[in-house]
This record gives C-alpha cells, sequence and structure tokens, in this order.
C-alpha cells in the first residue's frame, strides 16, 4: 500500500546507513498509481552536517580494493539475509490447519499482488498459507525455503518480473513465471489473479473447476 510504501522509505534510509549499502524501494505500477490516506510524523529538524572521509579504500574499486570491498560486500549481504529473516515488513499467514503434514497449495506475493490476491481469495471463500515478503533481496532464503516445505505447491506472485522466484533454493514445487502459470509480461491486474488463481485453486482441488466465462469476467 502507499502507507507501507512511505513507511518503507523511511526504514531504507535507516537501513542504508547502519549498513553502509544502498537500498533500493521498487514500487511497481499500482502503488505509484494507487491513493491513500496517510498521516505524516512530525518532521525531525535536527540539523545534521554532511561530513564526507576521503576513503579510498571504500569508495575506489579499484584494483587494489577490490577484492577487499566484494568480500565485505558478501559478508554485509550475509549478515542482512539473516536480519530479514525476522523483518516486520515479511509476514506469514497462519497454516489453517496445522494438524496437516501439508496444505496442497501456498502463496508467497510481493507487492499489491499480495492484496489483491487475498480479495479474490476471500470471493473464493477459500484460505490457505500465505507468506508475504517485502524485502525481495537479499531473499530470506530459511523462512522461504520453511513455508514451501509446508506445502505441496507454491503460487509466487510478483511484478514486473521474477525476482523471489529466482532466488529460491528450491523451485520443484513452485509456480511462477518460470515454469509459464503467471504470464511473462504486462500487469497482474485482479481479473488477470482471478483466471490464475481459479486454475491453481481447481487443480488443487480447493475449488470446482470455473466456468471459462467466469474466468474472464
Amino acid at each position: 500500500t502507499p502507507r507501507e510504501a512511505k513507511a518503507m522509505v523511511k526504514y531504507a534510509f535507516e537501513f542504508s546507513e547502519k549498513h553502509r549499502v544502498p537500498v533500493l524501494l521498487r514500487p511497481a505500477l499500482r502503488v505509484a498509481h494507487a491513493r491513500q490516506n496517510i498521516s505524516l510524523d512530525a518532521i525531525d529538524t535536527t540539523p545534521r552536517r554532511a561530513n564526507f572521509k576521503k576513503e579510498q579504500g571504500r569508495w575506489a574499486a579499484t584494483p587494489r580494493h577490490r577484492l577487499v570491498l566484494h568480500r565485505e560486500l558478501n559478508d554485509k549481504l550475509a549478515r542482512i539475509e539473516e536480519e530479514f529473516e525476522a523483518s516486520p515488513l515479511n509476514s506469514k499467514s497462519q497454516i489453517p490447519n496445522p494438524k496437516s503434514l501439508g496444505f496442497p497449495l501456498g502463496l508467497i506475493a510481493a507487492g499489491v499482488p499480495y492484496a489483491t490476491a487475498r480479495e479474490l481469495l476471500s470471493e473464493f471463500n477459500v484460505e490457505i498459507p500465505m507468506l508475504k515478503i517485502g524485502t525481495v533481496y537479499p531473499l530470506p532464503r530459511k523462512l522461504v525455503s520453511d513455508f514451501v516445505a509446508q506445502c505441496e505447491k507454491v503460487l509466487v506472485l510478483e511484478e514486473p518480473d521474477a525476482a523471489i522466484e529466482l532466488k529460491m533454493p528450491d523451485r520443484r514445487n513452485v509456480l511462477g513465471r518460470m515454469d509459464g502459470t503467471i504470464p511473462n509480461a504486462g500487469e497482474l491486474s485482479p481479473d488477470v489473479l482471478y483466471a490464475i488463481l481459479a486454475r491453481v485453486l481447481a487443480d488443487a482441488r480447493l475449488i470446482a473447476p470455473q466456468p471459462a466465462a467466469s474466468a474472464a469476467n
């Protein structure tokens, strides 16, 4: 939502300074075009003086420093991924039937497709486990792998292209762009997602097969 995107901007600046890495906020089409009432926080007027230190070992990726910087970056990414495992920007819904050895279908989503999928699932009157990812890279792979292990199949919804799916350690039971379940181009609008969910839910025997005319509406 726009409200979440605003909160992520503040988080991104703080995170960037903490780990000394650039952070990208990636809003997809529907977030950029959406409207939402947002309460503005009090503006911090504490003066901050720019203080740039000339550190060749940090800023100049010359052959002399490149290997050290590359190792530092790998270490940072490992620490960040570990931090993302417990990040509040990622959330997991409870498995509807925790006594079951596995659920027929789970859903991993990022951005607006998560909200759209939740609304459509309520229309289908179906409850499935869902994992919402706000930190796409580095992907919290343990969190994702643990979720996938609880499901027979997992549908991945993200825009505008595969990012989460590419980083998943095991894609054997994953449905998404890589296997053609999700179109490789175009927006994941509600009508597009309706048709996808209708087909996938029917394949998982969670709903009856939908007439072609209904899936197109």
